[in-house]
Formats: structure tokens, sequence, C-alpha cells
């Protein structure tokens, strides 16, 4: 399985959607600020419904899933899935949490 983070730069998307590298998934790149990466720049949700878009017409008719990732957290993780993420990753809510299973539970949701 090959993931390929774009950090939502169309000349990424197009290139790891190449037919001679073939992603299997993507990352969005910073999708709100995030703690984790300090040299990100969080882009928006609106941001992720348009690289849905591109991922979707460069793609060649293949459905191509592609993860939200930056501040994702419980409640970041729906606006991700409705602008078009297929998941999401959580890194900092989870190392912050008290309850990490229940956070974990509750992303998942």
């Amino acid at each position: 399985i090959l993931g390929c983070s774009t950090y939502g730069r169309p000349d990424l998307v197009r290139a790891a959607l190449h037919p001679e590298v073939r992603a299997d998934y993507l990352g969005s790149g910073a999708v709100f600020p995030t703690a984790t990466k300090h040299s990100s720049v969080a882009k928006g949700v609106e941001h992720l419904i348009e690289l849905r878009r591109l991922v979707t017409a460069e793609a060649g008719g293949r459905h191509v899933p592609l993860v939200a990732i930056g501040g994702v957290d419980v409640d970041t993780a729906g606006a991700c899935v409705r602008a078009g993420a297929d998941g999401v990753a959580v890194v900092s809510a989870l190392l912050r949490a008290e309850n990490a299973e229940g956070t974990k539970l509750a992303t998942e949701a």
C-alpha cells in the first residue's frame, strides 16, 4: 500500500496519481492548525473540497481514498468527511486525550 502526502498541492496530487506511481491513498496536508507540524499551513475544509474534486478528476476513473490530516479531532472529523475525505488521521487529539480510547471511538463515529 502506497500512501502519498500531497500537502494539498495539485502538482503533488498529479505526481502521486501518475500511472507509474499509482498511490493507493493520498494525505491532504493540514486542514486545521496543528501542533505536530509547526511549518504546516492550515488550508481549511474548503481546500479539502477542492482537493477531493482534483483527486477525482485526476484518478482516471478509480476511487483514490483521501485522508484528512492536520488538527483533526472529534469536533472536526465530521466536517472533513462531509468535505470529501474518506478517512481522517488523528494525532494530537489522541496524544492529549485523558481517555484516548474514547477519543478514538468518537472520531471513528
